[in-house]
């Protein structure tokens, strides 16, 4: 994992996680206020930090990508969208309600930064799927990190590889 070194910490590793779209649209899996998605988040990040060496001194940072907006306006371009059980629950309420549960969570437990992307996607309806008000088009990723984060290089590799300051991180 750490490479032909013997001193791993002079690697450095980002891990992105992040957990949004599929526990708003599936709420009888998360309880109504979130309650046990947000008990599993604090329970992996506190799992994470106890298994690496995070922030300060360790070799691994952790970023939370947040949740991107859900767009209705692109399902209902799609015929029989209507009759879809999922959409009943994606509204700007229960998203922007997870999102800063989220915040408040990553606050508390500390040493996790934030990929913020949850108000700018309010603006890219047009970078969803058609007809999927959950999906964005892969290349919206690439934009939003270009733009948010531009000190780094792109890599050519038809894998998407980025690199921010001595983080690879793969897309």
């Amino acid at each position: 994992m750490y490479g032909d070194s013997e001193d791993p910490v002079q690697y450095r590793y980002a891990l992105m996680i992040g957990s949004a779209c599929w526990d708003i649209v599936f709420p009888e899996r998360v309880g109504p206020a979130f309650q046990n998605h947000l008990r599993a988040m604090r329970h992996m990040l506190d799992k994470l930090k106890a298994t690496f060496k995070v922030g300060l001194g360790g070799n691994v940072d952790i970023y939370w990508h947040s949740g991107f907006s859900l767009h209705l306006h692109v399902a209902a371009q799609k015929t029989g969208y209507e009759n879809s059980k999922s959409l009943k629950y994606m509204s700007y309420f229960r998203s922007q309600y997870l999102y800063g549960k989220q915040v408040e969570l990553l606050k508390e437990v500390g040493n996790i930064t934030l990929l913020d992307f949850m108000h700018t996607t309010y603006l890219s309806g047009h970078h969803y799927r058609l007809g999927d008000a959950r999906h964005a088009m892969p290349h919206l990723n690439q934009r939003l990190l270009y733009y948010y984060y531009p000190h780094r290089t792109y890599s050519t590799k038809a894998s998407n590889n980025i690199q921010i300051g001595r983080h690879q991180i793969f897309i």
